[in-house]
């Protein structure tokens, strides 16, 4: 996944959630994949980081 900043992309980033509505509008919350794959060997939880669906680009 790929998140797009107003200083460039940010790459290695994965997805933890479905599609959320806020007020602002749709959301994903996102964490590094270094926090990922963390969480996915020790269980120890991401920080997670709602961003704005229209910013995020799969690929």
């Amino acid at each position: 996944m790929i998140l797009s900043l107003p200083d460039g992309f940010v790459y290695d980033v994965r997805a933890l959630s479905e599609v959320l509505m806020q007020e602002d509008g749709p959301v994903v919350e996102v964490a590094t994949e270094e926090d990922y794959f963390r969480w996915m060997f020790t269980g120890y939880p991401p920080m997670r980081t709602a961003y704005p669906l229209r910013l995020v680009w799969v690929d």
